[in-house]
């Protein structure tokens, strides 16, 4: 409960995820400078501070059912720009059984951009050597998403959709160059 915006918790010191993943790589270099460090990063799910509990809907901000962890950029994405978060086919946010997460709308090019700036910028800076990509293996065919995916967005959206976030994936796998992607998922 400490990764949240001060005055939320009473732990809270207003440093997100990828800020205690920025000290622990930098650590971990000082510690041994031939060490390969990776910062973890999902494709498709926000790690929010507006995300529902297991009983249900939560309004954004609520101490008593914080769920860290907490990514900046991600809590940014929903408070500045929600029209950036999928979209079911009410109009309602899609949130993932996972952990109640938002998803990533990869359809906006904007979205890409950020997602693929997050990994970038940690491997500019010389902290990470590359990242470790959460959700890469995603279904990439309709009838898989379909089978194993139950966000309620349209087959028009799905169709635009899955191409959009293999175009984010193959956009920072070039990016990195000689940098190190590992993509993850089980599907």
């Amino acid at each position: 409960v400490e990764s949240a915006p001060l005055g939320l918790t009473p732990d809270a010191t207003g440093y997100f995820a990828e800020d205690h993943i920025r000290v622990a790589l930098r650590q971990l270099k000082q510690r041994n400078p031939n060490i390969s460090t990776l910062a973890y990063h999902d494709s498709n799910l926000m790690w929010t501070n507006d995300q529902v509990s297991c009983w249900g809907r939560n309004g954004a901000k609520v101490a008593s059912v914080w769920n860290p962890p907490v990514y900046g950029m991600d809590d940014t994405i929903v408070a500045n720009h929600p029209e950036w978060c999928l979209h079911n086919t009410s109009g309602q946010f899609v949130w993932d059984s996972y952990a109640n997460n938002h998803v990533y709308d990869h359809t906006f090019s904007e979205v890409r951009a950020a997602w693929v700036d997050y990994c970038l910028n940690l491997t500019r800076s010389g902290e990470a050597d590359g990242c470790f990509i959460d959700g890469a293996t995603f279904p990439h065919t309709l009838s898989r998403f379909r089978t194993f995916m139950n966000w309620n967005i349209s087959d028009a959206k799905a169709s635009t959709w899955i191409p959009a976030h293999d175009q984010a994936l193959w956009t920072l796998n070039t990016a990195l160059g000689e940098g190190t992607l590992i993509a993850n998922g089980g599907l």
